[in-house]
């Protein structure tokens, strides 16, 4: 369950030990957060320093493989 959104982020009630951060890198123009909406996501990593889950949306490319990724014909 969404409990805040910012423009740098979603933060996520996970039912866990630490919230879950979905990065602004994954929210598109047309996405729309509200507080209290239910979403779905995939556990990517848990950074025990920042005591957050990150969670990356369905259908999203993971952040390290478009940093990785060159672009055809190159």
């Amino acid at each position: 369950m969404v409990i805040a959104a910012f423009r740098w982020g979603i933060i996520v009630d996970l039912k866990l030990s630490h919230v879950g951060f979905i990065d602004a890198l994954y929210i598109e123009d047309g996405d729309d957060y509200v507080v209290g909406d239910t979403v779905r996501g995939h556990l990517t990593e848990f950074n025990p320093d920042m005591e957050k889950f990150w969670i990356r949306p369905p259908g999203q490319v993971p952040i390290a493989d478009r940093y990785h990724r060159t672009p055809s014909g190159t």
